[in-house]
């Protein structure tokens, strides 16, 4: 009958190995690569996909149906809005993909362009949701957008110009 010790044994011989033989793989492979569904998400952690849909649907923030009170109620207070409350911008983050191994990214942290090594490493990319609100404060067009919220900065501008002009 085989003891603990030489279980422990066996196991350390074969798991050396192994570990080896992984660590060899992801060394000629490179960088593993595993994308995933972009959820994005508020800086509360509000998943916008669980509250906003277009007429017809069910969820509680669609356009002529929502109102002010009920998109700070799920999704909390904006991270920007025009003067009379006509716009609401948030900034979301989603998850793209997490990265295994020896992989070259760019340096998201200073936005110089340079290249870093990073191994675990999860990619996450910049959406942009954007509420026009009619005088009523009921919801009228909401528009969700990947990319950077500077970008976007001047569609509320322009909503935040009607805002002053009308209101």
């Amino acid at each position: 009958m085989p003891t603990l010790r030489s279980w422990l044994n066996i196991a350390l011989r074969l798991g050396s190995p192994a570990t080896l033989i992984i660590i060899g793989m992801l060394t000629i492979a490179g960088c593993v690569y595993i994308p995933v569904p972009e959820h994005p998400r508020t800086a509360h952690g509000a998943d916008v996909r669980e509250v906003l849909g277009a007429e017809g649907t069910d969820k509680p923030i669609r356009p002529g149906v929502a109102n002010r009170d009920v998109v700070l109620r799920l999704l909390g207070e904006p991270d920007d809005r025009t003067e009379h409350d006509l716009g609401f911008a948030y900034h979301l983050t989603a998850i793209a993909g997490h990265r295994f191994g020896f992989c070259v990214a760019d340096d998201e942290t200073e936005r110089t362009g340079r290249r870093y090594f990073a191994y675990p490493a999860t990619d996450r990319v910049p959406y942009f949701l954007l509420l026009r609100f009619d005088h009523q404060g009921v919801l009228r067009q909401y528009q969700l957008k990947r990319g950077d919220a500077e970008t976007w900065r001047e569609l509320l501008i322009e909503v935040g110009n009607e805002d002053r002009v009308r209101g």
